[in-house]
């Protein structure tokens, strides 16, 4: 009977800390993160996921959540919040470029210090990998290429 009602208050206990878990992503959601557009201008990959030039809707719905929509396609991407000490001077999303490969890497938000760091696919890492071998060849190293982030859609 003891063991019973000590399993019970650690269901309840795991209960509520799933609640505010839940909760918390919800309202972190309102920032700036929430929605934005941006026309990018070449063929891009987020995670597994190959999406052509063209205008993309990002969103949060979640904390560590991306969703990136298009007119025939969409895909979730992990993230994180990271904080830089200098506030951005534009919007903007940024995508690391190895040869003819770009993927999305980082969205930030004029005058804000944080930012969304997207998590790295298999597929970037072996376009690194690639890269490095290459670069071993040539002076050419892979660059970092920011598009404009447009105004969120009402």
């Amino acid at each position: 009977m003891f063991t019973l009602s000590i399993l019970k208050t650690r269901i309840a206990v795991l209960v509520a800390a799933l609640s505010v878990a839940f909760v918390s992503p919800a309202l972190r959601a309102q920032g700036p993160y929430s929605k934005a557009q941006v026309d990018v201008p070449f063929g891009f990959e987020v995670g597994s996921t190959h999406f052509a030039a063209g205008r993309y809707i990002l969103s949060s719905p979640r904390e560590f959540l991306l969703v990136v929509q298009g007119s025939d396609r969409s895909a979730i991407s992990m993230m994180s919040h990271e904080i830089n000490r200098k506030p951005s001077s534009k919007s903007k999303a940024v995508f690391h470029h190895y040869g003819s490969q770009y993927f999305l890497r980082e969205l930030w938000i004029q005058g804000n210090v944080e930012y969304v760091r997207c998590s790295e696919s298999k597929a970037e890492q072996e376009a690194r990998r690639g890269a490095k071998e290459t670069e071993r060849a040539s002076a050419e190293a892979p660059a970092n290429v920011e598009v404009a982030l447009l105004e969120s859609p009402r």
